[in-house]
Parts: C-alpha cells; sequence; structure tokens
C-alpha cells in the first residue's frame, strides 16, 4: 500500500489534468493512477501504480466519463489538485483479453438429467468453454437463494455461466440425517426436509412422528454451509 504522506507529498506539488486520450489501452483489468492523467503530471512511479478502479475479469473494457474519473482519482489522492475539462466525454479503456473461456472453463453444462424445478448442485454440472449456444431455461429461487431447472434438462445441456454452492442443497422431500454428538456418543436420527435447505440458516425438518423443527444444515461431508 502506497504511503499517505507520500502520496499528499506528490498530490501538493502542484496541479495535474487528466489524459486527453479517448482510448486507453491498459496493462492489466486494473485503471492506475497513471493511466488517467497527462504526462505533464510527472506522476512518480509508485503513485502512478496506486488502482483507482478496476474492470471485471470477464470484460475486456469499460467507458468512463472524465467526470467520474476526476471522482475516483480524488477519492485515492483527496488532496490532488485536479483540472478536468469536458467532464461529459468519456475515455474508453481497454483491458487484455484474460485465457480463453475453453481453458478456464467458466461456463457449465449438465452433466445428468435434471428434471423441471429440481435444485441445480455442484455435482449435477460439469465444466465447459463459454459459447454462444442458447443455454437451457433456469429459474432462480430468490426465497432460498438456489437455482432451479425451469424445463427438463437432459445430460449434456448448456447452462452457460453460473454459480453455485458447493455444498449439495436438499429440496424439500429429501431424506436426511439429523446426527447429534457427544464426544463419541453419536446418534443418528432420519429425517425428511420439510423445505429447500438455504444457505447459512437452519433447516426445517420433520421426523418419522411427523414433528417439524429446525436443524442446522451441513453438508454431507459434516460442513456447515457457510
Amino acid at each position: 500500500m502506497l504511503a499517505a504522506a507520500f502520496l499528499a507529498a506528490w498530490a501538493l506539488s502542484g496541479g495535474c489534468a487528466l489524459t486527453q486520450a479517448h482510448d486507453v489501452s491498459l496493462a492489466d483489468h486494473n485503471i492506475h493512477v497513471r493511466d488517467v492523467v497527462n504526462d505533464g503530471c510527472n506522476v512518480p512511479a509508485a503513485v502512478g501504480e496506486a488502482v483507482i478502479a478496476a474492470i471485471p475479469r470477464d470484460q475486456t473494457g469499460a467507458h468512463l466519463t472524465r467526470a467520474a474519473l476526476a471522482d475516483l482519482l480524488q477519492r485515492r489522492i483527496p488532496m490532488l489538485s485536479l483540472v478536468a475539462a469536458d467532464r461529459a466525454a468519456e475515455v474508453a479503456f481497454h483491458a487484455p483479453a484474460t485465457p480463453s473461456a475453453a481453458a478456464a472453463g467458466s461456463c457449465l453444462a449438465s452433466a445428468v438429467a435434471i428434471d423441471a424445478g429440481n435444485i441445480i448442485n455442484s455435482d449435477d454440472v460439469t465444466p465447459v468453454p463459454c459459447s454462444t449456444e442458447e443455454r437451457a431455461s433456469l429459474v432462480y429461487d430468490r426465497t432460498y437463494g438456489l437455482t432451479r431447472a425451469g424445463v427438463d434438462i437432459a445430460s449434456g445441456a448448456y447452462l452457460g455461466h453460473l454459480s453455485l454452492p458447493l455444498e449439495h442443497m436438499p429440496d424439500a422431500g429429501d431424506a436426511l440425517s439429523v446426527v447429534a454428538a457427544a464426544g463419541a456418543a453419536r446418534v443418528e436420527r432420519p429425517v425428511t426436509a420439510a423445505q429447500p435447505a438455504s444457505r447459512g440458516g437452519a433447516l426445517f425438518v420433520r421426523d418419522a412422528d411427523g414433528h417439524v423443527f429446525a436443524a442446522p444444515f451441513a453438508d454431507a461431508n459434516g460442513g456447515r454451509a457457510p
């Protein structure tokens, strides 16, 4: 991290103007101080490396107005005396392409057939190259933070980019076990999920006698869901 005193000393050394360029090629996905100020600012190398914004890794460019750049720059170096003419004009930033989606395996396809309405779990999918292929219909369950199949999905169907929990998320009606342990003693009690699981919360379950109660949800390896 840059020392505040070093930034302040440079900022107070004189005014600085934003770059006049309309297109800026970046060395990485970060927008640095050196990318947005003109050559006359005499930016010290350490200051020039300071990051004021970042372009998402799955994108190769961004457009920002000069007003937005001035705001980002002054947030990073509050004492900077900045000259920013033509504030409505946009500057296009071009980031280098990341490794191909095929190499990154950043998209998914179904590894098994998934019935409509079923939760899609990480063990139901496999990484594939991203493509322009139309993806299968998916439905996001906002109540429980889960992704479900919108239609019957065949094995091998393209699902696109999808974020799934690592643990298997049970649905209502799934057979589960409630485990109680004290020292070396361990008791397992078969139950049925009374609702879909949600990450980070308790799960209501029903025992063989019909009693419904809440139990903390853990994955198959015994790890508490984050």
